[in-house]
């Protein structure tokens, strides 16, 4: 009686484990995808962020620009070869 009693408690040992095993297995790609998702949507806020930023700099350099052409300070010819020789990189932005 007492060897049945241990067979079924190691039976169900056994089954249980293989059961977490295999939950296990089913955990390990739905995090992977759900890892992946969260790094491409994290990306793409900190790219967006990064355009804002930039985008807010070219304007603000514009701005200061134009107010040392409006006192004077610099010609306009000059304050034009300072815009258009900003780096493309910054233009497209």
């Amino acid at each position: 009686m007492l060897n049945v009693l241990a067979d079924a408690c190691s039976t169900e040992a056994v089954v249980n484990q293989t059961a977490l095993l295999a939950s296990s297995e089913e955990v390990v790609p739905i995090v992977a995808i759900g890892g992946g998702i969260l790094v491409a949507i994290v990306a793409i806020i900190f790219g967006s962020v990064k355009k804002m930023v930039m985008s807010r700099n070219v304007e603000e350099s514009r701005r200061e620009i134009a107010a040392y052409v409006a006192e004077g300070s610099i010609t306009p010819e000059d304050a034009k070869k300072i815009l258009e020789s900003e780096p493309k990189s910054i233009r497209d932005a």
